[in-house]
Order: structure tokens, then C-alpha cells, then sequence
């Protein structure tokens, strides 16, 4: 699963510049930026790898808001995909309304945040 998350990430994503990475045996980390769906954003991939050096978990937060949800329909339109039937027209039918709250939150959050 790690690995088709993963695959989906690099398909999603343009211009994706790392920079920096650090860690240990156990966990990178990784923090880039990149854009995905005409927005750019920045990011964190935390990565737990197991004794062999392969991703283990993945768990990751980006900002702006609107690119964190076009990437979540990113994955969830690939994941998706790979599952087959009506899937792909379930997850792209969510999209309008996921893009307007996030567009709302970009716009509101900064006037809350004092």
C-alpha cells in the first residue's frame, strides 16, 4: 500500500523540489515543496522505514490548505482508480465542494490568526 501511495504521490505532483531531508535508521524526513493541480504549496513527509530501509508508514501535512486537499483528491482519485468501478466517480463528485471549503479556509484563516 505504502509503495501505491507513494506511485500516486509522484504522478500527482509537478515541480517537486526537496529541501532539506534529515533522520535516522528509522524515520526521514523529509520537507519540499512542489505543485500539484496549478496550486504550489509546501510540505512534510515524515517516513518510518523498517530494518531493511524500505517505507514502512507515511504520514505527511501541507499548506496552503487548497494544495492539501487537491493533494487528498490526488490520492484518493488514484487510489481509486486502482480499485476499479464506480470509485473514480464517487471520489471526483466530492471535488467542487472540497475546493470551495478549501478556498474558504485559505481566504478566512489568516484573518483569524492573530
Amino acid at each position: 500500500m505504502v509503495a501505491d501511495i507513494l506511485a500516486i504521490l509522484l504522478y500527482a505532483v509537478d515541480d517537486l523540489t526537496i529541501h532539506e531531508e534529515f533522520g535516522d535508521s528509522s524515520t526521514t524526513v523529509l520537507i519540499g515543496g512542489f505543485t500539484v493541480q496549478g496550486v504550489s504549496g509546501e510540505a512534510t513527509w515524515v517516513l518510518r522505514l523498517d530494518n531493511t530501509g524500505k517505507v514502512r508508514t507515511l504520514a505527511w501535512q501541507a499548506r496552503p490548505f487548497a494544495v492539501a486537499v487537491r493533494l487528498s483528491e490526488a490520492f484518493g482519485h488514484g487510489l481509486a482508480r486502482r480499485r476499479g468501478g464506480v470509485f473514480p466517480a464517487i471520489v471526483s463528485a466530492g471535488r467542487p465542494l472540497a475546493r470551495l471549503v478549501a478556498w474558504m479556509v485559505d481566504l478566512l484563516a489568516p484573518h483569524l490568526v492573530h
